[in-house]
């Protein structure tokens, strides 16, 4: 379950739409909820220059503008909201504020204005999910908040590596709040877009060498599932396609999936699947909402105790 969830706001009203569904997310689980926002360089240098919130009671546009969304969200949630004002760098500052807090979960639209410009997977949301210790779940702005955190089905895309497989842990940790069910993905990519082959080598990738590879995709997945907690209801599938990402798209919709979770990146099949790539491509198409977690930037086959933690983790599968 978790304690603390984190909304990034900028002012705009594509940033507030993220309250609906954190706040959906805090009902089912009683976290906390922190509502922060950046100021501008230019407005910090102003407040610290003049030192106007303390001193001469001067208008300050951006507390003003928390204490507005604050005046809607303390009668029901009391003390469980709190809410902050930052200097900046936005995203440095959001980061460091979520680890102080010990927040599990980040949730936040895919673009804004201001302090969050181009977030749509430009600076700060894609900053974040690369640095943030905790996972990030984004909202298309217009998404309906009611059904949007009724997670029922929720899709798992792994490409067979251990990092891909810490998403597991995310989604089973979403999930438990609705009682969801999961499906692991595998998409076996097709010969023309293997990466590092050369011609004479794609011709020799033929049909038997694509069932191949398909069973031990199925057997991968299979194994996954058996380790995964006993009360999940757990699906696997795997498909054959050129593109993953468009595979991955399409199999959402086909299968009325309510949330994909996926790592930004894996060393298997896909290889660099960062933001960017496979995951990127994703978040821009998906029609739902899109749970991105970052593993810790490790060396799995070295022997640090990090990688250790890492490994464990991708096979405890535990929230």
């Amino acid at each position: 379950m978790y304690a603390s969830i984190l909304v990034p706001l900028d002012g705009s009203h594509f940033a507030e739409e993220a309250i609906p569904h954190a706040l959906d997310l805090v009902r089912r689980s009683g976290a906390r909820l922190h509502l922060v926002t950046v100021r501008t360089p230019t407005a910090a240098l102003l407040a610290g220059l003049a030192g106007r919130a303390e001193t001469d009671g001067s208008a300050d546009p951006e507390r003003e503008y928390l204490d507005r969304i604050c005046e809607g969200l303390c009668d029901e949630l009391g003390e469980s909201v709190s809410f902050a004002l930052l200097d900046p760098p936005v995203a440095d500052a959001l980061n460091d504020y979520a680890a102080a807090h010990d927040v599990d979960l980040i949730v936040m639209t895919t673009h804004g204005r201001g302090g969050l410009s181009r977030a749509w997977l430009g600076s700060v949301a894609d900053v974040l999910v690369r640095r943030a210790t905790m996972p990030v779940l984004l909202y298309r702005p217009g998404m309906e908040h009611g059904a949007s955190t009724a997670f029922r089905n929720i899709l798992v895309p792994l490409d067979g590596s251990a990092e891909s497989e810490t998403a597991v842990a995310r989604a089973l940790q979403l999930g438990a709040l609705t009682d969801a069910r999961y499906t692991l993905l595998y998409v076996v990519q097709m010969p023309f877009l293997m990466e590092g082959l050369s011609s004479a080598e794609l011709l020799r990738v033929d049909a038997d060498e694509l069932d191949r590879r398909r069973g031990e995709a199925e057997h991968y997945l299979h194994t996954l599932a058996g380790r995964m907690q006993t009360e999940a209801d757990v699906r696997t599938t795997t498909l054959l396609h050129e593109r993953p990402a468009d595979a991955i798209l399409s199999y959402a919709r086909d299968c009325d999936a309510d949330v994909i979770a996926m790592a930004t990146r894996g060393l298997g099949g896909w290889k660099r699947m960062v933001l960017g790539s496979v995951a990127d491509k994703v978040l821009r198409g998906a029609e739902q909402p899109v749970l991105l977690y970052h593993p810790p930037d490790v060396t799995l086959a070295g022997q640090g105790e990090a990688a250790g933690e890492l490994e464990a983790e991708a096979i405890a599968f535990r929230p």
